[in-house]
């Protein structure tokens, strides 16, 4: 008896010493784990986040918008506390504060009392193609610590209640856990990679959160699809504004210098086709801009800009030249064809009252493609060309069309 209920005490101590150290060795386990999920966790946020702003610099590097979009995130995401972003000589940061609070060393994780940091240095990529010299800098994001290791702390509990009611199935439970979370994380990855390539679409991805089987996995989705959606449009409207002439309406030069230079003239060389390119100037704006004052000139050349879209097709290519210059790209046009174009539009200006006793006119050059240059894709030949031609209309008394 006495041996049997030694027996008994062995066993049950025996027990009672594995499942203390079941618990100890899963609960170190655990917090070490759960706490490189974390670190994964901040840094995949702060990667997108970083490269969402970077992207913004790089295409329209205005302040408002950046900070702008830094509050949004800040606004969405519970877990976030502020960032900053350092590129070059420029350094934004939401709250202000921020900026004296911390300061980056490297590529680093931070946990202090109430905040965790993550550092990391940033390279400007997009903007290389066209400009010399290669900015770089580093993003810094503050997340509260007590939100993001809620999360944490609540698996790591639900994992030590685990292990003492159900020491039996302590194994296969936590097992179980390791691989949907390992599996969540992996299909967050990959959620995440595929919501950086640039022929996205949203609603196959809002699709896939529901394959998420852990909760939390799917809100952090939920959340970075909500800010990938604002930063799409928001990324789309500083492109529109990169290619746009706000006064005119028309195109800007960064659309000539970028998008037809990569796009166009090469579909031109390969093509062959008949183009031609007409340069507008309006006739006597500088006194008319003296006279009347900027506010006059401005009306006049936003209702020419008006007046240019609606008279051209919209295959045709306007755009802003220069001050009062307007440059219009006919393409499968010849110069007989496009100075139709342009006649159109100085009948409806002239028609145009501006309060100031006259009607405005302006003077035009055309060159085209293949009359004038024998080699497609030539580009700044024809509008040097028409703009020669533009010098001889101001001579012989403005007002007027010069084709050869």
């Amino acid at each position: 008896m006495k041996s049997f209920r030694r027996i008994l005490f062995l066993q049950h101590a025996i027990l009672i010493l594995g499942m203390f150290l079941f618990i100890v060795l899963s609960s170190i386990f655990s917090s070490k784990l759960s706490l490189e999920y974390e670190n994964k966790y901040v840094k995949q946020i702060s990667s997108i986040l970083a490269e969402n702003l970077k992207l913004i610099t790089e295409i329209y590097p205005n302040r408002y918008l950046i900070e702008e979009s830094m509050r949004r995130a800040v606004k969405d995401i519970p877990s976030l506390n502020g960032m900053c972003l350092s590129l070059g000589l420029e350094k934004y940061c939401y709250p202000e504060k921020l900026n004296l609070k911390y300061s980056c060393s490297g590529n680093e994780i931070l946990h202090n009392e109430n905040e965790i940091v993550v550092c990391f240095p940033v390279y400007e990529e997009y903007a290389s193609q066209f400009l010399e010299k290669k900015k770089e800098g580093y993003f810094l994001a503050v997340f509260n610590r007590n939100y993001v290791e809620q999360v944490r702390n609540y698996w790591f509990l639900d994992s030590l209640l685990i292990s003492v009611f159900f020491i039996a199935f302590a194994s296969l439970i936590i097992t179980s856990i390791w691989i949907d979370i390992s599996v969540d994380f992996n299909k967050l990855k990959k959620f995440i990679d595929d919501l950086k390539k640039p022929d996205r679409a949203f609603i196959p991805l809002e699709k896939q959160i529901e394959n998420f089987k852990i909760e939390e996995f799917k809100n952090v989705a939920q959340l970075i699809v909500k800010l990938a959606k604002e930063v799409s449009h928001l990324n789309e409207y500083i492109k529109e504004l990169a290619i746009t002439d706000p006064l005119t309406g028309l195109y800007n030069r960064n659309y000539l210098n970028i998008v037809l230079q990569k796009n166009f003239i090469p579909f031109w060389k390969r093509e062959k086709f008949p183009l031609t390119v007409a340069l507008l100037d309006i006739d006597n704006f500088k006194s008319l801009n003296d006279i009347y004052g900027h506010q006059k000139g401005d009306e006049v050349l936003r209702k020419l800009g008006q007046i240019i879209r609606n008279s051209i097709r919209e295959s045709d290519i306007p755009i802003r030249f220069g001050g009062e210059e307007i440059l219009i790209i006919f393409p499968s046009s010849k110069k007989e064809e496009a100075v139709k174009a342009v006649k159109r539009i100085r009948e409806n200006l002239v028609k145009e009252n501006f309060g100031i006793g006259r009607p405005v006119t302006f003077s035009s050059g055309l060159a085209d493609f293949p009359d004038d240059i024998t080699v497609p894709g030539e580009l700044e030949k024809l509008i040097k060309l028409a703009d020669e031609r533009l010098y001889i209309a101001k001579n012989r008394g403005k007002n007027r069309d010069i084709l050869d």
